[in-house]
Parts: C-alpha cells; structure tokens; sequence
C-alpha cells in the first residue's frame, strides 16, 4: 500500500495522523541515505488498524472538551520536544530558526490554552498513543546522519502541521463548547497555519540545494 493510502487512512480518525508522519520521518531518512526512490521505500506499507471509541469521547464518537485541550497540550508538547532535537542537531540555520519557533510558539500556545480548558488528567489512549509516536520520530531523527537530518525534520513537520491543521477544523474547534477556549483554538490555529507556511517554503528550498 502507498504512503498516499496510508495517509487518507489516517486523515479520518483523531491520533492516527501522528503515525502518518513517523512513516515520512523514516521515509526521508531511507530515501537520502540508500537513494532508493519513494515508491520502492514505500511498498508494503500497512494503514493503521481500526480502533474503538477512545476514553475522553462521548457516546457519540465526538471528542469533550477534555480530552481536545488534552490532546492540543500533548502535540504542542511533542512540537517542543522535536525543536529542542533540531535546534542540536540541524546544520542550516533556517531550519535551526524555525526549531525555535517551534518551542517558542508551541510553549505559548500549551499555556494560553490550559488557562481557558483544563484537559483530562491523562488524555487517555488518544494522548498516550501520541505520545509514543513523538518517542519515534524522536528515534528515527537520531538516527539520520548530519546531511539527512534538516530534511527529515522539515518533512515531518510539514506533515504534522498539516495533519493538526486538519483536526482542528474537523475536531478540536467543533468540540470546543465554551466560546474561550474556542477562541484560543482558532486563535492557535492560525499559529499552526504560519507553521505549515513556514515549513512548506524550507522544504522547497532544502529540496532545490539537494539537486
């Protein structure tokens, strides 16, 4: 199955999408360092199982409150995380600049939001599984080597701005019943935009010095 399939698969339940962009974090490494092309490192590659209703949804499948500040807190915290790697290890100092914003913004935005919505004690399976995921795009940018890491970094998070973009307009806003806190999420939201903007033109212009 192509990563294209995998990720539509992904795109339709809240989480999954974080699986998504550990396949194109090990997806740029293996390309760069075997010169094997997409479709060959890509071949096999199984969609997400399907899951149950998490804890933190109601009855009618649709995320609380709870769980999305939850949620929102976990991402910001994974995005801050990442940044503190790249600002380490990213050799281009564009990419070692936007690694800062990233904790810099992101830092912000998990205070602004915890102010207006207390999130779950523990976020259950949702936030736990995003959590996990983080640890492994943390271990696979590790293991790229100094000429593959910048790319690897801009593609994941081109992909997971896109994803956290996605579910806040099909879940996290929707779920937000106090006017505050969606207020904060839209306000967020257009944080998360000027991110994936942000990363979109690094990755054209890592990609025209890789040619």
């Amino acid at each position: 199955m192509s990563l294209a399939t995998t990720v539509r698969t992904t795109r339709a339940r809240p989480g999954l999408w974080w699986a998504g962009a550990v396949c194109m974090v090990l997806l740029s490494a293996c390309e760069r360092q075997t010169e094997r092309t997409t479709d060959s490192a890509t071949d096999g590659a199984q969609p997400g199982a399907e899951m149950p209703r998490e804890t933190g949804e109601t009855a009618g499948g649709a995320l609380t409150p709870e769980t999305v500040a939850s949620v929102t807190y976990t991402a910001n915290q994974g995005e801050i995380e990442l940044g503190q790697l790249a600002v380490r290890r990213a050799s281009d100092p564009r990419v070692r600049q936007f690694a800062q914003r990233m904790i810099d913004d992101h830092s912000a935005a998990n205070q602004k939001l915890a102010s207006v919505q207390r999130p779950a004690t523990d976020g259950g399976p949702l936030a736990m599984r995003l959590r996990d995921d983080v640890r492994r795009i943390e271990q696979s940018l590790e293991a790229a080597d100094e000429k593959t890491f910048d790319r690897a970094y801009i593609d994941s998070q081109v992909l997971l701005h896109r994803r956290l973009l996605e579910d806040l307009d099909r879940k996290f806003i929707p779920a937000a019943t106090d006017a505050r806190f969606r207020n904060s999420l839209q306000e967020f939201r257009g944080t998360v935009e000027e991110h994936l903007r942000m990363a979109q033109e690094i990755q054209k212009s890592l990609g025209k010095s890789d040619r």
